[in-house]
């Protein structure tokens, strides 16, 4: 082989090494972040379907185990025992509503962590009967657990400030 055909050969090895990442996501198929995230996205729709429906063990099944949960006004929710409960209080009040209007997503390069940050808007009875509304920031962590099932690891909400705001 002449130094020319060695230089050619070692020139498209090095090229063929080369890719665009957009390329190498589009063909990695099941495992490119676009489709991780799609994944996610559903599951997380589902939760919020099953809140709309009222349905507290679906709801609370989108959780892992350990999942911590940080809801305004209140102590830190551990374990699915814990969100379960706020999840029963939560649902079965007469002025329950819940909207969620997502924003940012990203993905870890492992793939096996996502983050979805949003706005919520959350209405409930107050202790002198009267529904009132809490609008904040959501930032939900999930985490693929075994090969396909992704559970919120945290989800921690902040009630959103505004001028008008005390």
């Amino acid at each position: 082989m002449t130094r020319a055909s060695i230089f050619l050969v070692a020139l498209l090895v090095l090229l063929g090494s080369c890719s665009d990442k957009k390329a190498d996501e589009a063909g990695a198929g099941a495992n490119s972040p676009s489709v991780t995230l799609s994944a996610v996205r559903q599951a997380e729709q589902e939760q919020l379907a099953a809140m709309s429906a009222r349905n507290v063990d679906e709801a609370i099944s989108r959780y892992a185990p350990d999942a911590t949960l940080v809801v305004p006004g209140s102590d830190p929710l551990v374990g699915l025992d814990a969100i379960g409960k706020a999840f029963k209080i939560m649902l079965n009040d007469s002025a329950f509503a819940y909207d969620m209007t997502s924003s940012q997503a990203w993905i870890s390069e492992s793939g096996d962590l996502a983050v979805i940050t949003g706005d919520f808007a959350n209405t409930y009875t107050q202790a002198n009967g009267q529904p009132a509304t809490i609008v904040g920031k959501n930032q939900t962590v999930w985490q693929k657990i075994g090969t396909a099932d992704w559970k919120i690891v945290s989800d921690f909400n902040i009630r959103a400030t505004s001028p008008d705001s005390p």
